[in-house]
């Protein structure tokens, strides 16, 4: 593949055209998925960019829908029918530290 740049008669510059070849870079992520898992940890600590709330007895904790979804068949099933922006699900029988330690 091969890229224009814009160059004049005598060398670059505005009214001539180089061809140039197109150089394909790639791009690596070093510890990928700790810092991705840093990132969703800090994320629920702060309770910042959460967009689902799970609700027990009263009490309620902010999650992402992202998350639950990969880890819960049920979760991703009830949020792709629902497509609210924040939903927030109620849980019978579940105890707010069973729900708080499953979710940190």
């Amino acid at each position: 593949m091969m890229e224009a740049v814009a160059g004049g008669p005598g060398g670059p510059g505005p009214g001539h055209i180089q061809p140039q070849p197109q150089q394909d870079l790639r791009l690596t992520w070093v510890n990928y998925s700790q810092k991705l898992t840093e990132a969703f940890n800090k994320f629920l600590t702060r309770q910042s960019l959460c967009n689902v709330t799970l609700s027990v007895n009263r009490k309620s904790i902010k999650a992402h829908q992202a998350i639950l979804s990969a880890c819960s068949p049920w979760f991703e099933e009830v949020l792709i029918e629902c497509q609210h922006p924040h939903p927030i699900i109620i849980l019978k029988d579940v105890r707010y530290e069973d729900l708080k330690s499953i979710i940190k």
